[in-house]
């Protein structure tokens, strides 16, 4: 499963930031591109987040408690975004 983040500018000022963690996430990041159009001010960076590093708590059971992820740029191929 691909886990992408957006980072969403508007008028170029920072609107939000939004994490997709879900099976389809490049599907979801490109209806959210589409939606986001360029006309309107946004403009979206896309990246992947990949698995840096897990902190596990270890007793009698191992305990997944945090995941630090790095972010790479990663191209999903926005086709039409309201740039006409």
């Amino acid at each position: 499963m691909t886990r992408l983040a957006l980072t969403v500018t508007r008028h170029g000022r920072q609107w939000c930031d939004i994490v997709i963690d879900t099976a389809g996430a490049e599907d979801v990041a490109r209806d959210l591109l589409q939606r986001l159009p360029e006309m309107q001010g946004f403009r979206c960076q896309t990246f992947r987040e990949e698995e840096a590093r897990r902190i596990v708590e270890i007793t009698d059971q191992a305990r997944l408690l945090s995941v630090k992820y790095v972010r790479v740029p990663f191209d999903i191929g926005d086709e039409e975004r309201g740039t006409d």
